[in-house]
């Protein structure tokens, strides 16, 4: 009985290959197509561009991908001169260093199925494009299950990594922030060229770094007609320089469990400006998740942290709210970029109405002022 009961407890699969988002999938199978653009630097495009979007349900015969085929996109990310032996032993080390963190399931991790199938045949019709911003230094797949449910449900998603200025890492001055601006520009651009994307209905979408570059973005360009942010950075000495005369779009903000006063004071966080309140014109919603840190709004963590990087709240918990943000952002879209009535009374109800735990999240809604 005890060698049996093993074999069953090796059977199980960790926590951290079960899918990041406990929302149910929408009608939309899922594709995931790489883009490498020809001359990408004089086109002002990153070398590498992932795109998710809405398939054919009737086409099945796309190869199906596992999460160890998104990691190794990375590999690519800047360097796409490669060659096959360079990506196999870069994937061999994505491994090595997976099971050291993670020990042997590791390996259900990487082999852990995804919704996204490579190259699949798209859907007809044309679908609502969100473009996002990653984090500092982060990949293109971070949010990749975010971007999986968002194309399940009828949404093209264009995402690429965040590089600071001259390809470096991200330092915290407004000339790293330009470089991603310019991004997202050149991405809205290019993806109806890529794929079914409608350049009539934008959304912006970022995490932390990515969640304040996209606001930049919003207030240059009147084509972005909605911003989500994933936890981002407020640095005033950056928020300032954006003009909110310009800055109209609906906006997200979805932010981790408040900072007590002393923590405040401690970390030096100057309080005398908030683009949340300087935003007047934009409609502003502000989701606080209070089972969430800033790391867990991207889905990679959950799939590749041990059960040791969480704390008061456990990875259950922090799943069931990462849930949550999912259906709170796709309501968002489809408030906004389809105009659905049923949305935007989703967002009027208290998140419990929605099927939230109770006390665990929080919505305020501001309407904009008149000109």
């Amino acid at each position: 009985m005890a060698l049996l009961a093993l074999v069953l407890l090796a059977q199980v699969p960790p926590a951290q290959a079960d899918p990041p988002i406990s929302q149910p999938a929408g009608p939309h199978a899922v594709g995931l197509r790489v883009i490498q653009p020809a001359a990408p630097r004089e086109a002002g495009l990153p070398a590498q561009v992932l795109i998710w979007y809405p398939a054919d349900t009737s086409v099945s015969d796309a190869p199906p991908l596992r999460y160890g085929d998104l990691m190794a996109t990375r590999l690519s990310a800047l360097r796409t001169d490669l060659s096959a032996t360079q990506l196999r032993e870069g994937r061999a080390q994505q491994q090595a260093s997976l099971m050291r963190r993670l020990g042997v399931s590791g390996q259900a991790v990487l082999d852990a199925p995804l919704q996204a199938r490579s190259q699949a045949v798209p859907a007809p019709g044309r679908f609502p494009l969100v473009v996002y911003a990653a984090g500092v230094g982060g990949p293109a797949d971070e949010n990749a299950d975010l971007f999986e449910y968002l194309a399940s449900h009828g949404y093209v998603v264009v995402s690429s990594v965040g590089m600071g200025a001259d390809g470096r890492e991200v330092e915290e001055t407004l000339a790293h922030v330009e470089p991603q601006v310019a991004t997202l520009q050149a991405l809205i651009r290019q993806a109806p060229q890529w794929t079914a994307a409608d350049p009539q209905r934008v959304a912006v979408m970022g995490w932390s770094w990515g969640g304040m570059s996209n606001l930049f973005a919003a207030a240059r360009d009147p084509q972005i007609g909605a911003i989500i942010s994933l936890d981002g950075t407020r640095e005033p000495a950056l928020t300032r320089q954006i003009d909110v005369q310009r800055l109209t779009a609906p906006w997200l903000y979805v932010s981790r469990s408040p900072d007590t006063i002393a923590q405040i004071q401690r970390s030096g966080i100057d309080t005398t400006f908030s683009l949340l309140n300087a935003a007047q014109y934009a409609e502003v919603t502000q989701l606080i998740v209070y089972p969430m840190q800033h790391a867990d709004f991207v889905s990679r963590r959950m799939r590749e942290a041990s059960d040791a990087g969480y704390g008061e709240y456990s990875r259950a918990e922090v799943r069931q709210a990462f849930g949550m943000v999912a259906l709170y952002v796709r309501h968002f879209l489809d408030a906004h970029l389809r105009q659905q009535a049923s949305s935007l009374e989703f967002l009027a109800r208290k998140p419990v109405a929605n099927g939230a735990v109770p006390h665990s999240l929080r919505i305020d809604i501001r309407p904009p002022a008149k000109p």
